[in-house]
């Protein structure tokens, strides 16, 4: 018989996967002891992005997925509060460098009030906007779990600043929040300020 992988980590970034090599991963998570997952830069499209996304729930083991880069757009993201919801497996999740827009921005949001177990979020340069941030906002302030998150690069000005600000002040889990290389200028920084005092 042969002798079960004990592979907990399997990092395969900047590679040409497509969709076929994401289906086969995929297919093998379950099965796998893997708790490590990082395949950036690898051109999967929503279609390969998503049926990793779709294995999560019985992935037991897995605690981190890096599917930056991927060309991944909200379409890809549909599912995943869904796929999230009650998950106390999954801790982080790197999303970023993927032209989500607001449906995926908001599919991430709702992600964030329904797992259980996620931790860090990495959302930089997702097309975020001011928007978005009021629907990440939103997650934030039910997020069970959430210790950090990189909203950097996303043209987050003052007004998607503030919906950030009012929700810190309503989390009590969250520890890092990157704003870097955003559009926030003097009234943001006193809408943050504010929430942390």
């Amino acid at each position: 018989l042969p002798v079960p992988s004990c592979l907990t980590s399997l990092i395969l970034d900047s590679n040409a996967l497509g969709m076929r090599g994401a289906a086969a991963l995929a297919s093998a998570l379950p099965l796998s002891p893997l708790e490590t997952l990082s395949v950036a830069r690898n051109q999967m499209g929503d279609g390969g992005c998503a049926a990793l996304l779709e294995m999560i729930p019985s992935c037991l083991a897995l605690r981190s997925l890096n599917i930056s880069q991927n060309n991944l757009t909200g379409d890809g993201l549909l599912q995943l509060h869904l796929l999230l919801k009650g998950n106390s497996s999954l801790q982080h999740l790197n999303v970023s460098k993927n032209e989500l827009g607001l449906s995926g921005v908001r599919a991430i949001a709702m992600a964030l009030a329904t797992a259980a177990g996620l931790e860090t979020v990495d959302m930089m340069g997702v097309n975020c906007s001011d928007e978005g941030a009021r629907e990440v906002s939103r997650g934030m302030k039910r997020s069970p779990s959430l210790t950090a998150l990189n909203l950097s690069n996303n043209s987050i000005a003052n007004e998607g600043c503030h919906f950030l600000a009012q929700a810190l002040v309503g989390t009590i889990t969250l520890r890092a929040l990157d704003l870097s290389h955003n559009l926030i200028a003097s009234q943001g920084a006193i809408d943050l300020a504010e929430a942390i005092t």
